[in-house]
């Protein structure tokens, strides 16, 4: 899984407008309770500045929300925990290229 995760990093990181979101919840946490944190996270998102991120941090983490049923079993995650990354990268992509 680590090394995923540096590949995923280092293939995104010379691309500017890219906004991932890492969320990690600790073993046997509730839907209810990751649902709640993530509401909390969509409400301070609207404080970002910068439109372009604020829209994009709201996305990722509205994606987040709509997919925590779908990958949580029997209404707990697994007893060592679970981590979801989710974001985008810029339309743009070509001119970084």
């Amino acid at each position: 899984m680590e090394l995923i995760l540096k590949e995923l990093v280092k293939a995104t990181s010379f691309i500017k407008g890219t906004t991932l979101i890492t969320y990690c919840v600790s073993g046997l946490t509730s839907i209810e309770q990751i649902t709640k944190t993530l509401i909390s996270e969509i409400a301070s998102a609207q404080n970002i500045k910068s439109k372009q991120v604020r829209n994009s941090v709201i996305t990722s983490l509205k994606m987040l929300s709509e997919h925590v049923p779908n990958h949580i079993m029997k209404g707990k995650t697994p007893s060592n925990g679970l981590v979801m990354l989710c974001g985008q990268i810029n339309e743009n992509i070509s001119q970084y290229l």
